[in-house]
């Protein structure tokens, strides 16, 4: 159908907007909905998006996802679009994004309409409800309760309130047991057609089963009814026995390996210290010991881990065919010859699921099929009227939605309108004085990131852990203003979902990128500051690391000092031990003169800039100053100015498992609406009295030192000429 829809392209006029820097299509009339599947597909911002986590009724995603695999694609979006268009006689009622619905604006000329129309009055009906004329998504949010307690609900699955036959409710019962129940709408287990299919047709093949034993049973049961218990016995001790014999006839090849030491550590054995280890070591031993007449008894010398079933096979086994005390190898393969055919009817065993079953108890069952069947048929009878019910549900869902999704899936209207507008955007985080609106949430951190960093945008993601429920759920924002220098991993914050829900979160991830073109100016100087700041800290480190080692040497060799010296020669020792090492002038002379060097070279330096600045013209002062401040912060402003400009929302909603058909812009003026900084309410009282600021001098004090410095100012400017020369002074 859709196919036939597009081949018309070109024959409706479209009105775009230009919006985050791409030509969007605007949808804000009715005709627009009912030539939507002729719009290029091409045109559309998105072409997929998941099922899950947006900021829209679970139930509206659930019936747009007509195959229900987690994902809406444009087909699907088309088709609800139409068939919403079909059920209406004016389509303009979609633009209202009301929650109501009135009965009377049903299609009269579609059959389909009609249908909902009257299973919508039946369900105000059941309902009570005042008005008959309107019908909401909150009346049609728990439809499920109008099937609480009925027999039949066009489910297609009967219970046991389906029948008031109480052989039937057993049978129902007895199939649900063997074969499985399903919960039907009204919340009771039942069963469907396909489980009583199911269920006669083991039965069918289980009594054939039974049969071909029934048919020879001197073959296939050679015990009668105790046939099943004694082979079970009989498979017990059935490989233990094999291997006996085995090991004996390897005896007779060899007699030394007869009654010779068992491959075991017996010291082993007695060293174990658990039961269970005693017996797994010693069921590994032969049942009973080997010899070359190989003869099994059933006393004496029996294995203690095989005791137990060897005498349970000689009681209720071997008695019944013979009376000796031991077992020879051919009265065992008599035996197992007898349970051969038993065996090979096991392996063709059908109907398992229902073998707890007498035959008589199935053969009443197969009489009731018929009648189980009848119940399915009626309730299959309410199928059509039950489903049309749901269908209110869904027309009214979509009825209230489908514009809203629209906007965020055809185009971006509601994002570019107002951030928290948009289906994706799931609350709002606030963390060090900003509150950022787009938040969105992120399934998988670290795969997020891998496509989301390609957005060009400054990203934080945190970990948030709901107040209450301890929920626990994972975000990415994009952070668009003010100054990232309190911003680090491990950082908590407080987010709010778009429910007003307050969770916790913490930093876990960062990516960096410009934020805005102020940031980027004073972003070398930053660097630079705290280059010059870690490398201070380094060196007052590492020297005040030296000074306490440097005393605690002095400490250790004057402790050790006093240790060696005489109590009556101490002062006269220790003064000999300093006077020991002598002052070498020259290395100090040495140091100083190095230390001047440097002080040097660096004054001359200093000294050339200044005078060169000050040969400057005055006007050229302020320039120079600029230019130097666009050298340093210019290549930083340029590369921000083309990272702000590309910024693109379409990775991070990639990276959520979108497909993207258009770029998503996000540029200066746009992103300022991303990040709001704090600001103090206009109409607020400021008390500017801090009583613990810093304490500062009288203002007549910074006034005279201010006169002075512009005095010396002054004078250095007039002793080289430059006041003069600035402004023709006695020229």
């Amino acid at each position: 159908m859709i196919k036939e829809l597009l081949k018309n392209k070109h024959s409706y006029q479209w009105q775009f907007a230009r919006i985050g820097g791409t030509n969007r299509v605007v949808i804000e009339r009715g005709q627009d909905l009912l030539h939507l599947h002729t719009l290029d597909q091409k045109l559309w911002t998105a072409l997929a998006c998941p099922a899950n986590n947006l900021m829209i009724d679970e139930k509206t995603l659930h019936y747009l996802d007509a195959d229900d695999d987690g994902r809406i694609r444009v087909p699907e979006i088309l088709t609800a679009v139409q068939w919403l268009c079909a059920m209406v006689s004016d389509v303009e009622t979609f633009f209202k994004n009301s929650s109501e619905f009135s009965l009377n604006n049903f299609n009269e000329n579609n059959p389909d309409a009609q249908t909902l129309k009257n299973s919508a009055i039946t369900i105000l009906g059941f309902l009570k409800a005042s008005s008959l004329n309107t019908i909401s998504t909150e009346q049609t949010a728990n439809i499920e309760q109008m099937f609480v307690n009925t027999d039949f609900n066009g489910d297609g699955i009967i219970t046991t309130i389906s029948t008031t036959n109480e052989e039937e409710k057993k049978a129902i019962e007895t199939i649900a047991a063997c074969m499985g129940s399903v919960t039907d709408r009204c919340g009771l287990e039942g069963i469907t057609e396909e489980k009583i299919t199911g269920f006669f047709t083991e039965c069918a093949n289980y009594l054939q089963w039974r049969a071909i034993a029934e048919s020879n049973p001197a073959e296939y049961l050679p015990f009668g009814t105790e046939t099943g218990e004694l082979f079970a016995i009989f498979s017990g001790v059935r490989n233990k026995i094999n291997d006996f014999f085995f090991q004996c006839k390897f005896a007779q090849y060899n007699n030394d390996f007869a009654n010779t030491t068992l491959p075991v550590n017996f010291a082993d054995i007695l060293q174990s210290p658990h039961e269970s280890e005693l017996q797994t070591i010693i069921g590994k031993l032969p049942v009973y010991p080997i010899s070359p007449n190989a003869v099994l008894g059933f006393s004496g010398k029996i294995n203690p881990a095989w005791e137990t079933q060897l005498l349970q096979f000689y009681t209720k086994i071997f008695t019944k065919e013979y009376s000796e005390k031991s077992m020879t190898e051919a009265q065992w393969r008599s035996i197992e010859r007898k349970f051969e055919k038993y065996a090979e009817w096991l392996t063709q065993k059908q109907g398992a699921k229902v073998e707890t079953l007498d035959e008589t108890v199935i053969s009443e069952l197969q009489q009731l099929q018929p009648a189980l069947l009848a119940l399915i048929a009626k309730d299959n009878e309410q199928k059509q009227n039950v489903d049309a019910m749901f269908l209110v549900d869904k027309f009214v869902c979509l009825h209230r939605d489908i514009v809203h999704i629209l906007r965020n899936f055809v185009t971006f209207q509601d994002f570019y309108t107002s951030a928290d507008s948009a289906i994706f955007s799931n609350g709002t985080l606030f963390i060090d004085q900003r509150s950022c609106s787009l938040c969105i949430p992120v399934q998988n951190v670290d795969a997020h990131t891998t496509l989301a960093s390609h957005s060009g945008m400054f990203l934080i993601y945190c970990d948030c852990t709901h107040k209450q429920t301890k929920e626990k759920q994972s975000i990415v924002t994009v952070l668009t203003n003010g100054d990232i220098d309190n911003l680090m991993v491990g950082r908590n914050a407080l987010y709010y979902d778009k429910n007003g829900e307050d969770w916790d979160a913490t930093i876990v991830k960062i990516i960096d990128n410009p934020i805005s073109l102020r940031q980027a100016f004073w972003s070398p100087y930053r660097k630079i500051s705290q280059f010059v700041s870690d490398q201070i800290k380094k060196f007052s480190s590492s020297r005040a690391n030296a000074v306490e080692d440097t005393m605690k040497k002095d400490v250790e060799s004057a402790t050790d000092t006093l240790g060696t010296t005489a109590p009556t020669g101490g002062t006269a020792t220790t003064a000999s031990a300093s006077a020991a090492v002598p002052f070498d002038i020259g290395k100090f002379v040495g140091i100083f003169a190095a230390i001047g060097l440097a002080i040097g070279a660096i004054g001359g330096v200093l000294v050339s800039i200044v005078s060169g600045f000050l040969k400057l013209k005055w006007w050229e002062m302020p320039l120079s100053i600029i230019a130097l401040m666009l050298v340093i912060s210019g290549p930083a402003v340029l590369v921000a100015w083309f990272k702000l400009r590309s910024r693109n929302l379409g990775p991070i909603l990639d990276a959520n498992g979108w497909a993207i058909n258009a770029r998503a812009i996000i540029n200066i003026p746009m992103g300022n609406t991303l990040t709001a900084i704090a600001q103090i309410p206009y109409n607020a009282k400021i008390n500017i009295h801090d009583p613990f600021a810093v304490k500062t001098m009288a203002w007549w004090k910074k006034l005279l030192i201010a006169v002075g410095i512009l005095g010396i100012v002054f004078g250095v400017l007039w002793y080289f000429g430059l006041i003069q020369k600035w402004f023709c002074i006695g020229i």
